[in-house]
């Protein structure tokens, strides 16, 4: 059986992957937390809105999408050896994956990103909440290129001069760690997720958007 992802698909799988791993580190804040669209993620009950981004260029995004209809892996379940032999730019066979690999310091530019994400929050078809956030999908960053972002966020410069409204929380996801940062007084909270609760996280998600188990689609 194959199964096909779509990008849209892959960013329903990623939006949901956010709502659960927030509902995990925080269960009574997003309690309510439902899928939506402008933002990704809303929670009437606490008046929260949750912009999700993968950190993935367009073309990165591409490239895994046809990743998937070959290997059926997602991003997060790369080997060490998928991600060599992609950062090398090496096109592979079949049951590999092709493409570029995407890190934060690579292919992601985190002054770009967080500029769109600002604009996109005072624009006029974005609904506000009381409390708007953003989630940031970044695998396989390091601790260097997650200072410098940190640094970038505290600093402010990711502000349009004409802004009205900014991000209260901004979420940073590698593989193991969720950063939190919120942008009043600045405190930085690391959430540790468990390696089984994210797989947990994971298949759920998949189930949940793809309307079958990982193990159906490679049997």
């Amino acid at each position: 059986m194959e199964k096909q992802f779509s990008i849209r698909q892959r960013t329903q799988f990623d939006e949901e992957r956010a709502r659960r791993m927030l509902m995990y580190v925080h269960p009574k804040k997003y309690e309510d937390a439902v899928l939506a669209d402008a933002p990704d993620i809303v929670c009437e009950k606490h008046s929260v809105g949750v912009e999700v981004t993968s950190g993935l260029r367009q073309d990165i995004l591409q490239d895994l999408s046809r990743a998937g209809r070959i290997s059926g892996k997602m991003d997060d379940e790369l080997t060490k050896i998928d991600r060599d032999n992609i950062e090398k730019g090496r096109v592979l066979s079949f049951r590999n994956i092709a493409g570029t690999w995407a890190t934060w310091g690579s292919t992601f530019d985190h002054e770009t990103i967080l500029k769109k994400k600002c604009q996109k929050l005072n624009s006029s078809h974005f609904r506000v909440f009381g409390h708007n956030e953003l989630f940031i999908f970044a695998w396989l960053i390091d601790q260097e290129e997650l200072e410098e972002a940190l640094e970038y966020i505290s600093a402010g410069k990711w502000i349009a001069e004409d802004a009205r409204y900014v991000f209260d929380t901004i979420f940073i996801f590698d593989d193991k760690v969720l950063t939190e940062v919120v942008m009043d007084g600045m405190p930085i909270i690391s959430h540790a997720i468990p390696g089984a609760i994210m797989r947990r996280i994971s298949e759920e998600s998949y189930k949940q958007v793809f309307g079958c188990d990982k193990d159906d689609v490679r049997s």
